[in-house]
């Protein structure tokens, strides 16, 4: 009985030790993210730990392009490929500028802060939670969205998408203007009818800007 204990011990040190070993540490804290590709997902993830990392797997064994240079770790998609890149942040540390390009691919995003953050993404899904943004624009094409994180200023562009969002703070906090194509939108249980319109005091400091083609969104706040 002991033999067995002690070997399900080692079996799941040296798999953790295996798990570790794929992310390859960062020189320093990233000031800013980069990040463009093809086929390929996309995980970024606040962790307890002093340091960055990155992890990159592939079912056919092609590499991406990472490069850290000057406070900023730019990733690329160099060929054909397909797999998830995961990148741990430690949760204190803020990033000033994150950007994410993709298509046929998922993006999650948990737990970090940054200053301004820019994704676009082309028929895959979305899911952001736990975060803090300054600024966030956010633009997507076919998929479903899942955004929780508190903003001072966001913009959401989402065609073809179905979406939950959650804004992190007081209602009277946010003001919202939104457009809605074809649409369907529902505010805090209000469901907005007009094609185009404001939600929301005009004095509110925290600003969002939604627009609607072909979707389906509703917003919340906690």
């Amino acid at each position: 009985m002991k033999r067995l204990f002690l070997l399900g011990i080692l079996v799941s040190f040296f798999a953790s030790a295996s798990f570790a070993q794929n992310f390859i540490p960062l020189k320093n804290l990233p000031d800013s993210l980069e990040i463009e590709v093809l086929n390929v997902s996309v995980s970024i993830e606040g962790t307890d730990e002093t340091f960055a990392s990155y992890s990159f797997v592939s079912d056919t064994g092609k590499k991406l392009s990472c490069v850290e240079n000057r406070g900023t770790f730019r990733i690329r998609t160099v060929y054909e490929s397909d797999g998830i890149i995961r990148i741990k942040i430690p949760k204190t540390h803020l990033i000033e500028r994150m950007r994410i390009t993709s298509a046929l691919a998922s993006i999650t995003v948990k737990n970090i802060s940054v200053v301004h953050t820019h994704i676009l993404l082309t028929r895959g899904d979305i899911n952001i939670s736990g975060c803090q943004f300054k600024t966030s624009v956010l633009t997507q094409n076919t998929g479903s969205l899942l955004f929780s994180a508190g903003v001072k200023s966001s913009a959401l562009c989402l065609t073809n998408v179905e979406a939950r969002v959650q804004y992190l703070g007081e209602k009277d906090g946010y003001h919202i203007d939104y457009s809605c194509a074809g649409s369907y939108l529902n505010v805090n249980g209000q469901v907005l009818t007009n094609l185009q319109g404001v939600y929301g005091e005009n004095n509110a400091q925290k600003r969002s800007i939604i627009s609607l083609s072909h979707s389906n969104a509703s917003v919340s706040f906690p």
